[in-house]
């Protein structure tokens, strides 16, 4: 498989996992985010829904991965099509479940005792990502002799380098201080999303997965701050990823399985098409979602702009630092 097929296959294969898989990683209750009744997912009804929704996006990544193998200046259109008959087929199944809808609850609880809950102890691990970008800007401090006054940071798809950085502090420095930005973040995000939502298995499986992610970015920005001292295969990129991804994948669908994973009763006409979250008159600030296993923020309380807004500030300061 030539460098172009590997990008394209790697490209398109993660997001028709994800569509082939959300089936699967949704909280009990909740079908295509249609409220059903806790055993509809088993009946034949369903596994219908699911196949014809399963063969359009296995059928349309075919068809994505043929255009961008064939020619890799199609990648963009092959990412286009994947895209566009997922959300079809996502919103042709949502339709079809609507037909099954089943009323739900919507009292909301309290917080509980998530304020005074502790953080798991191995939590303490999250900061250990720290040192990697901060070891390698040590090491490029002792090495500046060895960098040259240009090094190249990024290779097209044919393997020839396209974008060079000076042997400046801002470009020897500036991805390091970025890694450690995106550290910062994730942690801080860890943090709230632990004490701004209420207790349940899903709760400490994204804490494991955020602890992964810090140490995917950690490998990733250090591996890019050597970038003036050395090139790497692009494999060793490419590996961290796939393992993040089953990281994710393994805690999510253990989550979905738990017995005691059950969806939180939040009010149907709080949420827009399943996915957006407005609810002033409920105090958490993280609620499970409907679509797919993990959380999304409720955007009436005002924390929630406030972390959007760190999220929204994270691209100045990539183009800043990573430029």
């Amino acid at each position: 498989m030539n460098n172009e097929a590997t990008v394209a296959f790697a490209t398109l294969t993660v997001p028709a996992g994800v569509f082939l898989l959300l089936p699967l990683l949704t909280p009990r209750g909740y079908f295509f985010g249609v409220p059903v009744e806790p055993d509809f997912k088993a009946m034949k009804s369903a596994s219908e829904i699911v196949r014809v929704y399963r063969t359009m996006v296995a059928v349309s990544y075919a068809v994505a991965l043929g255009l961008a193998v064939s020619s890799p200046s199609l990648l963009p259109l092959a990412i286009v099509v994947l895209g566009a008959v997922g959300v079809v087929a996502f919103f042709r199944a949502r339709h079809q479940a609507q037909a099954y809808a089943a009323p739900r609850p919507s009292v909301l609880d309290s917080m509980g005792d998530a304020a005074h809950q502790r953080l798991p102890g191995w939590m303490l691990l999250g900061l250990l990502p720290l040192a990697v970008p901060l070891a390698v800007a040590y090491h490029l401090h002792q090495q500046w002799a060895w960098i040259p006054a240009r090094f190249p940071v990024h290779w097209g798809i044919d393997g020839q380098p396209n974008r060079w950085a000076e042997k400046t502090a801002h470009g020897v420095y500036g991805p390091l201080w970025f890694g450690v930005l995106m550290i910062l973040f994730l942690l801080v995000m860890a943090v709230a999303g632990f004490y701004g939502s209420r207790p349940s298995p899903m709760r400490v499986a994204m804490l494991r997965v955020i602890l992964a992610a810090a140490c995917f970015v950690a490998f990733l920005f250090g591996m890019v701050g050597m970038l003036p001292l050395h090139h790497y295969s692009p494999w060793l990129w490419i590996a961290p990823a796939v393992a993040l991804f089953g990281v994710l994948i393994v805690q999510l669908v253990r989550t979905a399985s738990n017995p005691d994973f059950t969806s939180e009763a939040t009010p149907d006409e709080c949420w827009k098409l399943s996915s957006v979250y407005y609810n002033r008159a409920d105090p958490a600030l993280f609620v499970q979602r409907r679509i797919g296993v993990g959380y999304t923020l409720n955007f009436g309380q005002p924390m929630a702009w406030v972390l959007l807004l760190m999220i929204v500030g994270l691209i100045p300061a990539a183009i800043w630092l990573m430029g």
